[in-house]
C-alpha cells in the first residue's frame, strides 16, 4: 500500500498513543474517539472530494509547482485519514486504506472534514511494566486566543481553540476571522488546517473582503491550492467595486500569485465595475512601493491581456499612470506595447508625461519612437510658461 509507511511513521512518532485495542482493554473506553462533525464539516470534506481530481486537471501541465503542491496535500490528508480510521475503528491498515481511499463513501468524507481528539480519561490500572499514560488535560479556548494564535502563527495553539469548540468564525473588532487573519499572514498550515475543519471563506470582514482578498505571494501555492478545494471560484468578484484576486495582485505586485491565477486560465481583461482590467490596477502602484512592475506587466502581455484597454471613463492603463505620477508603472506598460502615440485629452501622453514632469517616462516614449510633432502639443507655449521642464528633457538626452 503507498500509504502504509507514512501511517506506520505517525504511529512511530506518537508514543503517548496506544492503539484503540490496548486502551479498551486496559479501561473498558477507547482512548481515541472521533470527534463529533457538524453537517458543515461533513459539506467541506465533499467539496474537497469533488473539486480536487477537477483542479488537478485544470492545472495539470501549466504549472506543475501548483500540481505538486497538491498532490503533496492529498497524500497528507489520506495519511491522516487512514490513520484516524485504524484508531477509531481498531482494524488494519490495508481495511483503513480500503474505507478512507472510496470517494464515494459519506462516512469517509465525514470523517476527512471532521477531527480526532484524545478524550480524558479517568485513572486506569496499569499492568506491571506497562508505560503510564497521562489523561489530556483539559483546555477552554475562547475566541480572543483564537485569534491571537492565527496572528501569531501559533497552529497548535489554534488547533486546541479549535478543539474546545470555540467558533471558528468568530470575528474581531475589524470584523476579521481566524481565516482572514491567518490568510493575510500567509500562514499556510493554519489556513490549510482551519478550511479543512470547516471555516466559511466567504464571510467578509468590515471593509467588505473575503479571507481570498488577502492572498498575496508567500505561500501562493498551498494557500491557492487549499481555496480552491474548499470551492473557491478564483474568477468570482468580491467587495462593492468588482475587483478579483487577479486584480489585487496586479495591484500589490504579487508575480507568483498572478502566474498561477493565469495559469488557470483567467481572464487576463477581466473588469471591476469601472471596467478597469488588472492592469490599470497596476497603474495606481504607488512608485515607493518595492514591486517588480516591469515582470507584472510581462506576466499579463504575454497572457494575452490588452495593455491599451480603456475603462468606462476612457482612460488606459498608461494614461492612469502617468496621470498619477507612477513613473515605474508607465515604463513598465511602455515597454509592454502600450501605445505610445495614444492621446491624454486634447495633448499626446509625450507632452503630457512632460508636463507632469516624468522625464524618464517621456524618454521612454521617445525611445520607444513617440511622435514630437502632434496637433494639440503646445511645446512653444510650455517653453515660455514653464521652460525648466524642456531643459531638464535636454539636460537628460532626451531631446536634442
Amino acid at each position: 500500500m503507498r500509504y502504509a509507511g507514512a501511517a506506520i511513521f505517525f504511529l512511530c512518532m506518537c508514543p503517548l498513543v496506544m492503539p484503540a485495542g490496548q486502551a479498551q482493554a486496559l479501561s473498558g473506553e477507547p482512548a481515541w474517539q472521533l470527534a463529533s462533525v457538524s453537517e458543515r464539516y461533513k459539506a467541506a470534506g465533499q467539496r474537497l472530494f469533488k473539486s480536487m481530481e477537477a483542479l488537478r486537471n485544470a492545472a495539470r501541465g501549466r504549472d506543475a509547482a501548483l500540481v505538486d503542491t497538491l498532490q503533496k496535500q492529498w497524500e497528507d490528508k489520506l495519511d491522516s485519514l487512514i490513520v484516524s480510521t485504524m484508531l477509531k475503528d481498531n482494524v488494519s491498515l490495508a481495511e483503513a486504506a480500503a474505507r478512507c481511499t472510496d470517494e464515494r463513501s459519506a462516512w469517509a468524507e465525514g470523517v476527512l472534514a471532521g477531527r480526532i481528539r484524545l478524550e480524558s480519561q479517568p485513572q486506569m490500572p496499569q499492568a506491571q511494566g506497562a508505560p503510564q499514560y497521562a489523561p489530556a488535560p483539559s483546555y477552554r479556548g475562547s475566541a480572543s486566543s483564537l485569534l491571537e494564535a492565527c496572528r501569531k502563527g501559533d497552529l497548535d495553539q489554534v488547533r486546541l481553540n479549535v478543539g474546545s469548540r470555540v467558533d471558528i468564525n468568530c470575528r474581531d473588532a475589524e470584523g476579521n476571522t481566524p481565516l482572514i487573519i491567518a490568510t493575510r499572514g500567509g500562514q499556510a498550515d493554519i489556513v490549510e488546517y482551519l478550511l479543512s475543519m470547516g471555516a466559511d471563506w466567504r464571510v467578509k470582514n468590515n471593509q467588505g473582503f473575503p479571507a481570498a482578498a488577502y492572498l498575496s505571494d508567500k505561500n501562493a501555492d498551498r494557500l491557492l491550492a487549499a481555496f480552491l478545494r474548499s470551492g473557491l471560484d478564483v474568477g468570482q468578484a468580491f467587495g462593492s467595486d468588482g475587483r478579483t484576486i487577479l486584480h489585487n495582485a496586479a495591484r500589490s505586485g504579487y508575480a507568483r500569485l498572478a502566474a498561477l491565477l493565469l495559469s488557470l486560465r483567467q481572464d487576463p481583461d477581466v473588469r471591476d465595475k469601472d471596467g478597469e482590467t488588472p492592469l490599470h490596477y497596476l497603474a495606481y502602484s504607488n512608485d515607493n512601493e518595492k514591486i517588480d512592475r516591469l515582470e507584472i506587466a510581462r506576466l499579463f502581455a504575454q497572457a494575452g491581456a490588452q495593455v491599451d484597454a480603456k475603462n468606462r471613463s476612457g482612460r488606459t492603463p498608461l494614461y492612469l499612470a502617468v496621470h498619477g505620477k507612477c513613473q515605474k508603472a508607465a515604463q513598465a506598460l511602455i515597454q509592454c506595447g502600450a501605445n505610445v502615440d495614444q492621446k491624454a485629452g486634447r495633448v499626446s501622453m509625450l507632452y503630457y508625461a512632460v508636463d507632469q514632469e516624468l522625464y524618464d517616462v517621456a524618454g521612454e516614449l521617445i525611445r520607444h519612437g513617440a511622435s514630437q510633432e502632434v496637433p494639440g502639443d503646445d511645446w512653444k507655449g510650455m517653453a515660455r510658461k514653464t521652460p525648466g521642464k524642456l531643459m531638464e528633457l535636454k539636460k537628460r538626452g532626451y531631446l536634442r
